[in-house]
């Protein structure tokens, strides 16, 4: 649980480019796609930044530790 008591979602893995990819395409600053890409904030641009990282190959760390 982060400090406001909501759960974390796990972090999704893709490489340098997708993250540049992903800021152009969101129009947003690549902190922020970080963010959205570790899970810390569950907003709704957050939540479509992580469904399309993972259209775009991106993996969650969950299943690179299993």
């Amino acid at each position: 649980m982060n400090k406001k008591g909501q759960k974390q979602m796990s972090p999704i893995v893709v490489d340098h480019g997708v993250k540049q990819i992903l800021v152009k395409e969101f129009k947003t600053s690549f902190y922020y796609v970080n963010i959205a890409l570790d899970g810390k904030k569950l907003t709704p641009t957050t939540l479509a930044i992580r469904l399309r990282a993972r259209e775009m190959g991106g993996i969650s760390a969950d299943s690179i530790n299993e």
